[in-house]
């Protein structure tokens, strides 16, 4: 079972390493303070650099607790999209990385609207569901008609 726990949850795994790799590297290259909120491209908050563990923090909770959760929220659906839950924690993942990397960048002078690129992030992600979802309905349809055919 743990084995197909980690099958399952490769991307999402390969995501927390390389957010923690990329946390484990940039450390030593930041100031002392780094952004932590930002109102536009103003920061409001500034935290110590060891804040940067946050992202890869935050999702290997995510990976290893809230995915259970929302196994068990899309129980029904699960059924349909086997992989949808794998889908949604790799997608939160990824945007907790982005952001992680938003912050190391702004940190070395980038000045950009974080705001845009997650909201670019989730539309990615919206999209990728839907094709997901509409290629796992036609290959249900496809199976269904095999089996009547068969019958």
């Amino acid at each position: 079972m743990k084995s197909s726990y980690f099958k399952d949850n490769a991307i999402a795994f390969t995501i927390v390493f390389i957010a923690t790799l990329t946390a484990c590297l940039a450390y030593f290259f930041l100031p002392e303070r780094i952004p932590m909120q930002w109102n536009g491209i103003k920061v409001i908050w500034y935290a110590d650099r060891i804040a940067i563990f946050l992202a890869p923090g935050i999702s290997a909770i995510v990976v290893f607790l809230l995915k259970p959760v929302i196994d068990s929220f899309f129980r029904i659906y699960l059924t349909l999209l086997p992989k949808l839950s794998g889908i949604i924690v790799s997608g939160i993942a990824l945007v907790l990385y982005s952001c992680e990397i938003y912050t190391i960048a702004f940190s070395f002078g980038l000045r950009w609207h974080l705001n845009y690129i997650v909201s670019l992030e989730f539309l990615f992600l919206a999209i990728f569901c839907l094709l997901y979802f509409l290629k796992t309905r036609k290959s249900l349809k496809s199976n269904k008609v095999r089996n009547q055919v068969q019958v």
